[in-house]
């Protein structure tokens, strides 16, 4: 949203991911090739880094991923419906789920950390596109924004063999971007 655009053109914002997508692609291919190499990028991100990142994909390299295939999407509005789904509900999840969480499914998760994704999700969703897309009807807004929530809470409870900072936002994004063309949300709204 905040990436300037010239004239309407959409291609700065695809340009700008595609340099932190090979920029993170970049840093795991040297950390594959040197242990010094890894060594250093892990004391220098170790602070914000999962333990087990150390030897696996990190997950920002998956998010500046998940940027590149978002900006595909040429929409700012599908943009920032999914990055807020996942900067909010999926945080939340894990905030509501390991504190208030009773009823757990098969896979440790729980009932009380998805519905907390998805209300956090869809509030987070409709608010980023409320700032920045006034022009769209509120109903529009409430359907994407709820329903990329709830994708992207499905998403996070049965995508497990993929980093969830790749597979919840395109999931979210591409829901986004199907509940736009089917509400007549025009695209570059």
């Amino acid at each position: 949203q905040l990436v300037p655009m010239w004239a309407g053109a959409f291609w700065p914002v695809t340009v700008t991911a595609l340099g932190l997508a090979t920029l993170g692609w970049s840093m795991e291919l040297g950390r594959r090739i040197s242990p010094r190499v890894n060594q250093f990028l892990m004391w220098v991100f170790g602070p914000v880094a999962h333990p087990h990142e150390a030897n696996h994909i990190n997950s920002s390299t998956w998010y500046s991923s998940a940027l590149l295939l978002l900006s595909l999407t040429q929409s700012p509005l599908v943009c920032a419906v999914a990055l807020a789904v996942l900067g909010v509900g999926d945080p939340m999840a894990a905030v509501i789920g390991k504190r208030f969480g009773r009823i757990r499914f098969a896979n440790g998760r729980s009932l009380e950390g998805s519905i907390a994704f998805v209300l956090s999700g869809a509030l987070a969703a409709f608010v980023a596109a409320q700032i920045f897309h006034p022009e769209v009807a509120v109903t529009s807004l409430v359907v994407i924004a709820l329903g990329a929530s709830l994708a992207g809470a499905l998403t996070e409870q049965f995508v497990s063999w993929l980093d969830d900072n790749l597979s919840i936002p395109v999931v979210a994004g591409l829901v986004a971007l199907l509940l736009s063309w089917s509400l007549g949300v025009p695209f570059l709204a």
